[in-house]
C-alpha cells in the first residue's frame, strides 16, 4: 500500500500528546535496537533513538510543549515512522524493525516448520512471568483484580500457575480459562500487584490447506451459529462491512478463495499499526476502519472476523500473547472454522514483515492459516478477561519498554495516571 499524504491515523489536536520525550526515546530503543540491548550498548542504543526521534521531528512529526519539555503521541510516533518508511523518508521501520522481526519469527520454531509439506508440528514448553501493578486509588474498599492465563484446548496444554505476590494464603483466588482472579484486600496500598509464573506446553501446528479438499459447514451446530452471528459484543458486521464483504468474496470460488480475498484487502487498502479507540464511531467502529484506513491488531483481526462472517464463514478473535525469545507483548488476530482443517489462525501480523506489501509471498502470507507459538488467553466471546478491576480509561496511552531482560507494558490516562502497569518475562524450558 502506498500513502499519498501524511496522515497518521489519528483526529487533529493533539490532546494525546502527554508523553515524555525521555519515554518516547525508550520506546524507540525497544522498538528497533532490541537486541542490541539485550547485547549491552544501551547508551549507543539511545543515541540512536535519540537522533531518529529529532530527525522525524524535522520531517513533520508533531509534538508540543509542556512544562518546557516536548511531549509526544506514542501512535503518533509510531505510526509515523511506518509512514515516513513507505513514503522513503526514513528507511528505519525497514531496515530495522521488519528485518529483526522476520528474524526472532524464523527462529520462534524449529527450522523446517515453515517449509515441510504438507504439514508440520512444534511443540515447545514456556514459562511466562506477570507482575499487574493496579492503580486502586480511586477504589479503597476490596477488589477483584484479574491476571491472563492461558486456556485449554488443541493448542495448548498441561497448565500450571503459581501465584507469586500477594501471599495466597491472605486473598481468595479463583481460577478460570483465560484469567486469574484476585479477591484484593482492603487496605491503604494505592498501588496493589499481582505477580504470577505461568508454564503451558505450546503446540503449533502448520496444515496445507487444499481448496479441494473443504468441507461444508453443518450449519444447524451451536458452534457454527455461535461463530457466524453478526454481533458480538460492540463489534457488528454492519451495512458497509457486508458491502466490502461482498465484494471482495465476488466471484471466489469456495471459503478459502473468500478468506485469501479479504487477507488481500487489507495489505492493498489499509496500514496496521496503531490507533485511537475512542476516536472511532461508536456507532459502527468497523465501518469507520474502513473509512479510515488504520487499524491495530485488535480492530483489524475484528473486521476480519466480521467480514468473514457476513459471508457465512465461522470466525472468532483471539487474544493473547507474542513469545519470541526476545519479545513478549500483547496481541489479536482471528481463527476461522474450515473443515475438515479445523480451527485456523489468520494473524495480520503478517502486514507489519513485509510493510503491507504483497511480495514477497513467503512473508505476506507467512500467517495466514499458520502461526507460530503464542499464549492464547482470550477466545471471543466465550473466554474472555473482563472488566480488569482498577481505574479505567476510554482514552488512554501506552508505552513499551525494556528493563532489563522484562518487558513493561504501562497504561495511563491523559492525564498520565496509571491505569496498569504489566511487566512481563519469557522463556522456553524445553523444546
Amino acid at each position: 500500500m502506498v500513502a499519498t499524504k501524511m496522515y497518521l491515523g489519528v483526529d487533529p489536536g493533539g490532546r494525546y500528546r502527554v508523553v515524555a520525550e525521555s519515554l518516547i526515546v525508550r520506546s524507540l530503543m525497544r522498538g528497533f535496537w532490541l537486541d542490541e540491548l539485550l547485547a549491552g550498548a544501551e547508551d549507543w542504543v539511545r543515541q540512536q533513538a535519540q537522533q531518529t526521534l529529532e530527525r522525524w521531528v524535522k520531517a513533520g512529526l508533531p509534538y508540543q510543549f509542556e512544562g518546557g519539555q516536548r511531549v509526544f503521541d506514542p501512535t503518533e510516533v509510531g505510526n509515523f515512522g511506518l509512514w515516513a518508511d513507505i513514503q522513503g523518508i526514513d528507511n528505519l521501520f525497514r531496515t530495522q524493525a521488519m528485518v529483526k522481526f522476520r528474524r526472532m519469527v524464523d527462529r520462534s520454531v524449529r527450522p523446517a516448520f515453515w517449509t515441510e509439506e504438507p504439514s508440520a508440528q512444534d511443540t515447545v514448553r514456556f514459562e511466562v512471568c506477570i507482575k499487574r501493578e493496579f492503580d486502586l486509588a480511586d477504589r479503597p474498599g476490596a477488589a477483584r483484580l484479574r491476571l491472563p492465563c492461558p486456556y485449554a484446548d488443541e493448542t495448548q496444554g498441561d497448565i500450571s500457575v503459581e501465584v507469586l505476590e500477594p501471599d495466597p494464603a491472605r486473598v481468595r483466588l479463583v481460577q478460570e480459562p483465560g484469567r486469574l482472579e484476585v479477591h484484593s484486600l482492603p487496605g491503604p496500598e494505592r498501588i496493589q500487584a499481582v505477580e504470577v509464573r505461568i508454564g503451558f506446553t505450546s503446540r503449533c501446528r502448520r496444515v496445507k490447506v487444499d481448496p479441494a479438499g473443504l468441507e461444508p459447514w453443518d450449519r444447524t451446530s451451536a458452534e457454527y451459529q455461535l461463530y457466524t452471528r453478526p454481533s458480538d459484543g460492540w463489534f457488528r458486521a454492519t451495512e458497509p462491512v457486508c458491502r466490502l464483504a461482498r465484494s471482495l468474496a465476488a466471484g471466489a470460488r469456495n471459503a478459502w478463495e473468500v478468506i485469501r480475498a479479504f487477507w488481500g484487502h487489507f495489505f492493498d487498502k489499509m496500514m496496521l499499526l496503531m490507533v485511537h479507540h475512542d476516536e472511532l464511531d461508536h456507532a459502527d467502529i468497523l465501518g469507520s476502519l474502513i473509512r479510515r484506513g488504520w487499524a491495530d491488531c485488535y480492530l483489524a483481526s475484528a473486521l476480519l472476523v466480521a467480514m468473514c462472517r457476513a459471508e457465512g464463514i465461522p470466525a472468532r478473535l483471539i487474544g493473547g500473547y507474542f513469545l519470541y525469545d526476545t519479545l513478549v507483548d500483547e496481541h489479536y488476530w482471528v481463527e476461522v472454522l474450515l473443515p475438515p482443517f479445523g480451527w485456523l489462525p489468520l494473524d495480520l501480523t503478517s502486514w507489519l514483515l513485509t510493510r503491507g506489501e504483497r511480495e514477497p509471498v513467503l512473508w505476506s502470507e507467512r500467517y495466514l492459516g499458520q502461526i507460530d507459538h503464542r499464549m492464547k488467553v482470550q477466545c471471543f466471546p466465550r473466554t474472555v478477561i473482563g472488566p480488569l478491576g482498577g481505574r479505567s480509561s476510554t482514552a488512554w496511552v501506552r508505552t513499551a519498554v525494556l528493563d532489563g531482560t522484562w518487558t513493561e507494558l504501562v497504561y495511563t490516562d491523559l492525564s498520565g495516571r496509571l491505569l496498569y502497569r504489566d511487566r512481563l518475562l519469557v522463556r522456553r524450558t524445553s523444546a
